[in-house]
C-alpha cells in the first residue's frame, strides 16, 4: 500500500503518524524555511479567559519549524484585545501576540527543538468583558519537504 510520510492535522486531539513501516530515526529533521508543510485554514474561536488549545498538530520528526497563524477578534461589541500564542505538548515556546483587528493579522515565528511525536499547539484567550477570539490559517513550514495535507 501507499506509504504517507509526513504530518496530519485535526481537531484537538488528532494524532496521526506516517505509516509504521517508517522508521522515524531516518528521517533527516526539519529545518525552518518557506515550504508549506501542512495548513489548517478553519477558524476555531474560544471565549475563554484563560488559554485554550485551539488547534493541534502531531508531528512525525523534529526540527525546527517556521509557525504562523491568524488571531483575530470575532465582531461584538466595544473593542477589545484578544490573544495567541504557539505552545509545545501544553507548554508555551511562542511569543505572545495579540490584536484587537477583526480582520485579523498574521503573526510567524521559527521555532526550534521539536520532536517526532511533539504536538505544536496555537493556544488562544479573550478578555472576561470581551468577545470571542479566533485562530485560524495555521501554517507550517519548513526548509526540506515537499509535502502538503490540508483540512
Amino acid at each position: 500500500g501507499n506509504v504517507t510520510v509526513g504530518i496530519s492535522e485535526g481537531g484537538v486531539g488528532s494524532t496521526q503518524l506516517a505509516d509504521s513501516s517508517v522508521s522515524q530515526g531516518k528521517m533527516v529533521n526539519y529545518t525552518a524555511g518557506d515550504r508549506l508543510l501542512i495548513k489548517s485554514v478553519q477558524e476555531t474561536t474560544t471565549t475563554s479567559t484563560t488559554y485554550t488549545a485551539l488547534k493541534q498538530i502531531r508531528l512525525d520528526r523534529g526540527g525546527t519549524l517556521r509557525i504562523s497563524f491568524k488571531l483575530r477578534r470575532v465582531p461584538a461589541g466595544g473593542s477589545f484585545s484578544v490573544y495567541g500564542r504557539v505552545y509545545r505538548n501544553g507548554s508555551a515556546v511562542g511569543t505572545e501576540r495579540s490584536t484587537t483587528s477583526t480582520s485579523g493579522d498574521t503573526y510567524t515565528q521559527d521555532i526550534s527543538g521539536w520532536s517526532a511525536g511533539d504536538r505544536i499547539q496555537v493556544y488562544g484567550r479573550t478578555l472576561d468583558y470581551g468577545g470571542p477570539g479566533g485562530v485560524s490559517e495555521l501554517r507550517v513550514s519548513c526548509g526540506n519537504w515537499y509535502g502538503l495535507v490540508e483540512d
